[in-house]
């Protein structure tokens, strides 16, 4: 498992095969971890081999595999898999032992530098912890991930970005096309995609992003050259999505559905009055807003 094996391996696969794979795997290690607020986690991965890592232009609201090791901490060679069954390299892994296999969540690059000397990126994971302590296997993982942890990530070939297999790979969603006044809504495990999207929008793009999040301290610093408002909705003790609903039907004065950066919808009456400015809503009581 190791990243020179890994890099021969995919020049074999190209030469042989004559075409590009669009996904590969990763065999990468912990480089740091830092928790940015009470809920998030930053962990920053590296590797050599993450140079192969990526899409032209920005990663958006990239969404990429994270293999979670299992108790073992010895996952199965994903890059071997990958090689050897080509697309049906899921259902082999679906079969494997689950002591043996780990466990495979989505989550979205917050920060590539992998065209750096030293390829990194970065992925913050939302800690999600009921009251007694336990958490799902990637925050429980998370939580007590060390620098020198090697773990396996699935993602885009930055070689196939420029090739016609590229738009095999469907793991960028934000597509605004020629819009000019954007809405961005969604909680706290939306909050990576959201943030990439508005540091990469430019100048001449208005709108509004809303953030729920947990509680203040969750508040994080976003750059953005748009003229796209920010504000961020601290939830507190409220039901979950409670303060994203208000905050969305007051900015969306028009009849039908929303759909949000979050796994849940937002439904406006056919009764919902039309042709009103759009408005930013009051924060919540921990947060601000601003850009």
């Amino acid at each position: 498992m190791t990243e020179v094996s890994t890099t021969r391996r995919a020049a074999r696969n190209t030469s042989a095969q004559g075409a590009v794979s669009a996904v590969r795997a990763f065999d990468v290690v912990i480089s740091r971890t830092e928790r940015i607020s009470s809920n998030f986690l930053r962990i920053t991965f590296g590797s050599a081999c993450l140079s192969d890592f990526g899409v032209q232009g920005s990663t958006l609201d990239l969404r990429i595999k994270v293999v979670i090791p299992p108790v073992s901490g010895r996952c199965a060679d994903l890059g071997a898999l990958m090689d050897g069954a080509g697309s049906g390299w899921y259902q082999q892994w679906l079969s494997l032992d689950p002591a043996e296999r780990g466990t495979m969540r989505t989550y979205t690059v917050r920060a590539s530098r992998c065209d750096a000397v030293v390829p990194e990126l970065d992925v913050d994971f939302v800690m999600h912890f009921d009251a007694d302590g336990k958490g799902g296997p990637a925050s429980q993982w998370a939580a007590a991930a060390q620098p020198g942890d090697r773990v396996w990530l699935i993602g885009p070939n930055i070689h196939a970005a420029s090739c016609t297999t590229a738009g095999s790979y469907g793991g960028i969603e934000w597509r605004p096309g020629l819009a000019q006044n954007v809405l961005l809504a969604g909680d706290e495990t939306a909050v990576p995609a959201i943030s990439a999207i508005l540091e990469s929008l430019p100048k001449d793009i208005s709108g509004h992003a809303f953030l729920e999040v947990p509680d203040g301290s969750d508040c994080q610093e976003i750059r953005t050259r748009s003229r796209v408002g920010v504000s961020w909705l601290a939830r507190g003790g409220r039901p979950h999505g409670e303060l994203l609903d208000a905050a969305v039907r007051q900015a969306v004065r028009v009849p039908g559905w929303v759909s949000l950066a979050a796994p849940f919808r937002v439904s406006l009456g056919s009764d919902t009055p039309t042709g009103q400015a759009l408005a930013a809503p009051r924060p919540g009581p921990e947060c601000s807003a601003g850009r």
